[in-house]
């Protein structure tokens, strides 16, 4: 990116970058670094044309949340009603995030870590 001139990183973080479950320490240990990272390479690369986020992703219909949700005896239904939007998000959204923070229409958000977890973290 250097080399090019510029580019554009978004980094994978989660919700567990901003709130604290019991069980899953080393998994919120790790999202909280990858914010922290994110924004302090976000300041440094910033100058020289490379834009650096995060998202923050909640409850994703994907094969680790059937797994956690498995071992907590939970359903999606039951999970999806701590969410205002009241569904688990789909990959498909959470891409479309990723593209938007990538596109043009982004150039001046820089460090950010975007909340896409439909407004859980919110309330």
């Amino acid at each position: 990116m250097l080399r090019q001139g510029g580019g554009v990183i978004v980094n994978m973080a989660s919700v567990s970058g901003h709130i604290a479950l019991a069980t899953i320490a080393p998994y919120t240990t790790s999202k909280h670094g990858t914010m922290g990272l994110s924004k302090i390479a976000a300041i440094e690369y910033a100058p020289r044309n490379i834009r650096i986020n995060s998202i923050s992703p909640g409850a994703v219909d994907t094969p680790m949340l059937a797994r956690g949700l498995q071992i907590f005896g939970v359903t999606p239904e039951q999970a999806a009603r701590d969410y205002p939007i009241k569904r688990i998000v789909t990959p498909y959204e959470i891409a479309r995030s990723v593209m938007f923070l990538a596109s043009d229409d982004a150039t001046e958000i820089v460090g950010m870590d975007l909340d896409v977890t439909g407004g859980y973290l919110a309330g």
